[in-house]
């Protein structure tokens, strides 16, 4: 229903186990990692358990996908409701070996022996993957051990593959099964995402599915998805195509918690709670649910005039030039003298402050950065200066101009991701040293004290509760705090007040998105990018997200001190896009320029 209107290809929250859909959260990744490494040395039983709706059927399909047909065969056991015989028929009946009607165990166990000793002759691996294998009787479990024991003297002729849910722990520890148990030697479990996940999560799908249209979701409409969904996909899935409804119902593309609050309540009318169940339309819920979005359109088209207007306001940089930014930049909408002292780095460890001259009004620029003495707009005017740095200052009398709760209700982070902008975000948690390595100005989230206390607290100490770092030079480190001004305090002070890290950095051709799998102009780009640096070696062109991209993305990883993964993650994002621009701010000296560098491998 939705799809024209967002511009959308498929449907992007689709229950169905579609392996182009799958997010790899680092959970995901380990998972698939230990069936390929399982699979790979023949260690002959490999357990994966999750939640119901986690994702397990999902990453199976992938896996498999990633499979050399030729090299393997497989058995894909769905329905786990069996008996000893029916089990073996069906496996039999997987791998192509004939099965007569009146078959007996022995029968199927000998004629699979059969074909699995002519197949490892060819050299070829035989996969059986039992799904929800938590229903499976013990006497059942105990005939796939039996499975186990097909062996030549050099390799198993069988690796088993078992996925279910929690309670299949439970049912391997009874004592019956301890032989079974205990020849499981791979064993891994996909935990449900995180909040920072989910939010990437929703966008890959979005891009998958071909989103034509700047979807976006509220912070608080994403914490909304958390609360509902605990992190399971599969509710995920379920509670965002409401919420796209709700979205097309309203003609907006920007969902916040009211909509996400009628889809949940629409979900729970039609009976499906917080459990998963299939939705059976109902034209007079759908009315409710329709007029009761309608209510809320006159609000949230106010909230897109405010974003809107906000962006309107930015000054625009020159055209980009090759990769990236033009070194020529405008200048600032509101330029202050800067009445700012240069802060003192080194010295005895204590923290020292800026002086600063009196006020000149409520939202200011002082030295590049923003100040607004009411700590409740921290974030907004942190943001507003990790815009300055990158040289994309706002006109902040466009804030001056906004009552309090129009300024605190708008998205920055979606204002800043329109083009020209195009910044992107990920969050680091406490690893602010790890951050670092991006030599980037970092928004920090620290432990704010409560208005009543700024009122008298010392301005040598106190910082709001969002800053920007904005210099680190011999672990010592500057903050440009919207309330306090320039603070200077050593590094491992500032971490034990770092509640949260968040790199904003530009990717203006959203590296981030790109998923394995997909077949896109970016994807190319992003090839012949890993080529002229010498990373894609000797592998064919391509525009598909395939295996050589994923062992050119490793190797760029590996070069740039990042985990290997193949991925692209937040940080090797980063990472490429910096270098496929020629303009940066840095923490570690005056904002420069990077010669393009082709330092692949030697």
């Amino acid at each position: 229903m939705y799809k024209d209107f967002f511009g959308l290809r498929e449907a992007p929250f689709s229950l169905t186990p579609d392996p182009r859909f799958l997010y790899m959260s680092q959970r995901h990744r380990e998972a698939l990692a230990a069936l390929v490494y399982g699979i790979r040395d023949a260690k002959g039983f490999i357990l994966l358990t999750g939640e119901i709706g986690s994702g397990k059927t999902t990453l199976c399909r992938a896996f498999l996908k990633d499979l050399n047909a030729e090299a393997t065969n497989v058995a894909l056991i769905l329905n786990s409701f069996l008996s000893e015989p029916e089990l073996l028929q069906s496996i039999n009946q997987e791998l192509g070996i004939p099965v007569a009607e009146d078959q007996g165990k022995r029968e199927s166990i000998d004629s699979l022996n059969r074909f699995l000793i002519e197949e490892n002759a060819k050299g070829k691996t035989t996969i059986l993957i039992v799904d929800e294998a938590q229903n499976l009787a013990p006497a059942v479990l105990e005939q796939i051990r039996m499975l186990s024991n097909l062996e030549t003297e050099k390799a198993k002729l069988i690796q088993i593959v078992l996925i279910g849910q929690p309670e299949l722990l439970d049912i391997l520890a009874r004592p019956e099964l301890e032989q079974l148990n205990q020849r499981i030697t791979v064993r891994c479990h996909i935990t449900p995402l995180n909040k920072r996940e989910i939010y990437h999560y929703i966008r890959h799908r979005l891009h998958v599915a071909g989103a034509k249209l700047s979807i976006s979701l509220t912070p608080p409409a994403l914490n909304r998805v958390y609360h509902y969904s605990r992190g399971i996909p599969r509710k995920i899935n379920l509670l965002c195509d409401r919420a796209l409804l709700a979205a097309y119902v309203a003609g907006v593309v920007q969902i916040d918690a009211k909509i996400v609050a009628l889809a949940e309540n629409e979900i729970r009318n039609l009976g499906g709670g917080h459990a998963v169940r299939r939705l059976t339309p109902n034209p007079d819920a759908f009315m409710r649910f329709s007029l009761a979005t309608s209510v809320i359109l006159v609000s949230l088209a106010a909230c897109a005039w405010a974003v809107s207007l906000a962006f309107s306001r930015v000054s625009q940089p020159p055209p980009p030039a090759g990769y990236g930014l033009t070194d020529a930049a405008p200048a600032l909408p509101i330029r202050r003298p800067d009445a700012t002292t240069t802060a003192t780095l080194a010295g005895s460890g204590r923290s020292t402050r800026d002086s600063t001259d009196a006020p000149q009004g409520p939202w200011r620029y002082e030295g590049g950065h923003v100040r607004i003495e009411d700590p409740d707009y921290a974030r907004v005017a942190s943001l507003l200066t990790l815009a300055s740095l990158w040289k994309f200052p706002f006109e902040v009398q466009f804030f001056n101009s906004q009552d309090k709760k129009t300024v605190l209700g708008l998205n920055m982070m979606r204002v800043l991701s329109k083009s020209p902008m195009a910044f992107h975000s990920f969050g680091a948690e406490r690893d602010l040293r790890g951050a670092l390595s991006l030599n980037l100005p970092l928004l920090l989230d620290v432990e704010s004290p409560s208005t009543a206390t700024l009122a008298s607290a010392d301005p040598a100490t106190s910082l709001s509760a969002a800053v920007v770092l904005v210099r680190l030079a011999n672990d010592q480190c500057q903050v440009a705090d919207p309330v306090f001004g320039l603070v200077s305090m050593p590094l491992p002070a500032l971490e034990k007040r770092v509640a949260q890290v968040t790199v904003i950095y530009r990717d203006p051709e959203n590296l981030a998105a790109l998923a394995r799998g997909e077949e896109s102009d970016a994807v190319e780009q992003l090839r012949v990018f890993l080529t002229e640096l010498g990373f894609w070696g000797q592998a064919p062109a391509t525009r598909s997200f395939n295996e050589d991209m994923t062992k050119a993305i490793k190797r760029y990883q590996e070069r740039r001190g990042q985990k290997p993964t193949g991925q692209i993650d937040g940080a090797t994002a980063a990472l490429m896009a910096l270098e496929r621009q020629s303009y940066w701010p840095r923490l570690t000296g005056e904002t420069a320029s990077r010669k393009q560098t082709t330092d692949g491998p030697s």
